[in-house]
């Protein structure tokens, strides 16, 4: 079940309207089978799954609170980190594996039926932090199953997160409350305005990139540059989308979850954009990977730094997939991370010396855009020979940018005007382009001038007024056939 589809939309009113005729001893109970049956639209084998992982690591929990003995206390918390993270390779490297293994020995990976379980990146993550948190005991441990469950397994977070902290999470569910009209009018608007970025926005900036990916080797320099760069933009306002689907959705019950992004596209170095991208999974690696590996690695300096950093960025890449792509995508960015913490302190002689301030962050942010973009190409490709084939034809586009700005720009208008899609036989670069313009220039405004808070301190009119003009936008200017959310994969 997609966040995208009207079957979401039926689901979230039949729970909340169950949840609001309850009463509030019962509200935790409602939450979990209601995380449990969308979990269970996707697989019933997930399912079976998702609850014997919460239980498990909920009886490992109170067998680390019960044991004062610190080697009964380590053994029980090493069994449960083990534990999360065995759930993760059984369930998304496996295969890989398998198939790695079979190469070797020259036999088929056809022999094994593998399962990849939805969501398993983020509820291992879950799990493997509430554990540290516990045994360090900077959370108490939670005794109610149903509290720990919902945390776990809360459908709005369940598959593409945010990964919220048990510290900030469970003392929220032990104080529902029937939820106010207030919380229901700027959720249901946070939702439409999570759509609205999904379907208008980065659902019409997949047309220019999937034109190309799926085809590699027929695309023009200036059509794979063109690609390239609005991938950053489609998978940002796709991801954006769904975790504003997610905060609303959760808004509507009187919980409130973490805000994952801040504006990362106006990031002015790769240390900024990990501080306003996906930043519940930056938070993730920074408190519990980065800084216990830099702190045992502290004897040998900058360099131990370094090792941290990049041990960190690998494992992030691994994390998205076993893939080489993904693994290229975290080595790239902990080679850049590691190259700014070196040259920190040498960084404004380089790069300010001769700009004002406000000219320096629009270079910085144009650099580290492109930067990003090209790192992107190892998450869009479908494998490394399509990512390298992509990676020439840029260096073509670009040299021809550097050699005739003009001639370049006229390659990147007739690469837009020839654009054809199988896809959508319906569309035209003219429209698509002047939809998107729009649909961009009113994100830019929002974000801006801060409009969404605006209109929510506005009467019930306007607000059913601005909210009436998105869903009419969806309607109308979105994808009809919407497909399903990128990070859906991890």
């Amino acid at each position: 079940m997609q966040f995208n589809s009207p079957h979401y939309i039926i689901f979230l009113a039949t729970v909340l309207i169950a949840y609001c005729n309850s009463q509030l001893s019962l509200r935790p109970y409602i939450l979990l089978i209601a995380s449990y049956l969308f979990y269970a639209f996707i697989s019933l084998k997930f399912t079976i799954i998702l609850i014997f992982l919460t239980s498990i690591t909920y009886i490992i929990s109170l067998l680390i609170k019960k044991n004062k003995d610190k080697k009964a206390k380590n053994l029980f918390f090493w069994t449960g980190i083990l534990f999360a993270l065995f759930s993760l390779f059984s369930f998304k490297y496996i295969g890989i594996f398998l198939t790695s293994i079979n190469y070797l020995i020259g036999a088929t990976a056809n022999d094994y039926q593998l399962i990849e379980m939805a969501g398993i990146s983020f509820i291992s993550f879950h799990v493997i932090a509430y554990l540290i948190d516990i045994y360090y005991e900077s959370v108490p441990v939670e005794n109610s199953f149903t509290r720990f469950a919902v945390f776990i397994s809360f459908f709005p977070k369940l598959l593409q997160g945010p990964i919220e902290r048990a510290e900030n999470f469970i003392p929220q569910l032990e104080t529902l409350k029937k939820p106010t009209l207030e919380n229901l009018q700027k959720g249901a608007f946070i939702i439409i305005w999570g759509l609205f970025l999904k379907t208008v926005v980065a659902d019409r900036l997949s047309i220019y990139v999937d034109t190309v990916y799926q085809n590699t080797t027929s695309a023009t320099s200036m059509s794979a540059l063109l690609a390239v760069i609005t991938y950053t933009f489609q998978l940002y306002f796709d991801w954006v989308g769904y975790t504003k689907i997610a905060i609303g959705s959760a808004q509507m019950f009187g919980i409130k979850l973490i805000d994952n992004f801040n504006n990362p596209l106006s990031a002015v170095s790769c240390t900024d954009f990990w501080r306003r991208w996906h930043i519940s999974l930056s938070s993730w690696l920074r408190d519990y990977l980065f800084i216990p590996l830099s702190m045992t690695l502290r004897e040998f300096g900058k360099f131990g730094l370094v090792i941290a950093t990049m041990v960190t960025f690998v494992l992030c890449g691994l994390w998205h997939g076993p893939s080489i792509g993904f693994i290229l995508f975290g080595v790239c960015h902990g080679i850049w991370l590691s190259l700014e913490l070196i040259f920190k302190s040498k960084k404004k002689n380089i790069i300010t010396i001769r700009l004002n301030p406000r000219l320096n962050r629009i270079v910085s942010n144009i650099l580290t855009l492109s930067g990003l973009s090209l790192t992107f190409v190892f998450f869009r490709s479908k494998d490394l020979n399509d990512a390298i084939i992509i990676f020439r034809k840029c260096f073509t586009g670009i040299t021809i940018f550097f050699t005739d700005f003009t001639k370049g720009i006229n390659q990147i208008l007739i690469a837009l005007t020839n654009l054809q899609s199988n896809e959508y036989p319906w569309f035209t670069v003219q429209f698509n382009s002047f939809v998107l313009l729009v649909a961009l220039s009113l994100v830019y405004i929002v974000r801006r001038y801060n409009f969404a808070d605006r209109i929510q301190r506005l009467s019930i009119f306007w607000q059913l007024i601005a909210a009436q003009g998105l869903v009419l936008s969806i309607l109308s200017l979105g994808i009809v056939s919407s497909p399903s959310f990128v990070y859906f994969q991890f």
